[in-house]
């Protein structure tokens, strides 16, 4: 009886994340379409530099649209993968932007800001689309899994520089 609880329990609480992620990315979605195409590139910050915010945006978007090449690695379906990030945004933005100045113009601050966030946002503590720490997720999944979640983490950061 107990174990019934803890079942429907679990259900509902995936349910109830599932609900708000699904919202939180149509939000993310419907916001983007209505900005236009940035004049900053993340490969041009010493010529360029870039405002604080676009630069954090130019990062989650191309971490986004890596989803669709390494999500499978992660356990995860693409649009999960970017649900993900989309549900973390502000979180790391708020804990990683902190330490931004206001235009990001240097390389070398680029480049650690860049890994920091990247570190914070993207979904590799995922394991079957079950949200975790990173050792408990070692553990956790299978030796095929492991493998597949350290070269998609490693994936992103190739794809994201």
């Amino acid at each position: 009886m107990n174990n019934d609880k803890r079942s429907v329990s679990r259900y509902l609480y995936i349910a109830a994340v599932a609900i708000i992620s699904l919202a939180a990315y149509v939000w993310a979605v419907s916001s983007m379409a209505n900005h236009q195409q940035s004049p900053y590139a993340l490969d041009k910050v010493s010529e360029t530099p870039i405002p604080k915010w676009d630069f954090f945006s130019l990062w989650n978007d191309s971490l986004a649209s890596s989803c669709n090449t390494v999500a499978k690695q992660l356990g995860m379906k693409p649009q999960a993968c970017r649900t993900a990030i989309v549900n973390k945004r502000m979180e790391c933005y708020k804990h990683v932007g902190a330490q931004a100045p206001d235009q990001v113009g240097d390389t070398g601050l680029a480049d650690d800001l860049s890994r920091k966030y990247m570190q914070c946002v993207t979904p590799y503590q995922y394991c079957q689309a079950l949200s975790t720490t990173r050792t408990p997720l070692l553990a956790l999944c299978s030796a095929g899994a492991r493998d597949g979640v350290r070269s998609a983490y490693r994936g992103m950061a190739q794809q994201a520089s």
